[in-house]
């Protein structure tokens, strides 16, 4: 009695090494897989950095660092608080001048003319630009001469 009970001791001290050996080998499979063999999936945000600020009564915007940004991407000016509101896109006229019909690229600034609304001075300007290639947007600021106020 006693040999067979030692003998069935062996047989669970085998079987538990056995499924212990098997989730290791399961583990390290699985890591190898989702770190060297699949390829990412697409990038569901867009890393850039956009300085924006007055320049002569223009709303100045450039690209520090990041990726460059595509032809569909939206520009809002928003005026003393929705006093005037406009939409740009990068597909219009006056901006490809700057960017040269291709995408908006580290460096390139785009400038938007503004009104001047009150006392020949221009109120709160706030613009925003959002990127319709991943549904984000990519700067929000209260622009001011020579600087800008991030959110």
């Amino acid at each position: 009695m006693f040999i067979q009970n030692l003998r069935n001791n062996e047989a669970v001290s085998q079987i538990i090494g056995e499924i212990i050996f098997l989730a290791i080998v399961i583990t390290s499979i699985s890591v190898i897989f989702t770190q060297v063999l699949s390829e990412p999936g697409p990038q569901d945000t867009t890393i850039v950095t956009i300085i924006g600020k007055i320049e002569d009564n223009q709303a100045v915007f450039e690209i520090q660092r990041g990726e460059p940004l595509g032809l569909d991407t939206k520009i809002f000016i928003n005026i003393a608080g929705g006093y005037d509101h406009f939409e740009y896109s990068l597909q219009e006229d006056f901006i490809q001048k700057y960017i040269l019909n291709h995408e908006w690229n580290i460096g390139e600034r785009i400038i938007i003319p503004l009104k001047e609304v009150q006392n020949g001075k221009l109120p709160k300007v706030e613009g925003t630009i959002f990127d319709t290639t991943t549904n984000s947007i990519v700067f929000w600021g209260i622009l001011q001469e020579g600087i800008v106020t991030l959110h």
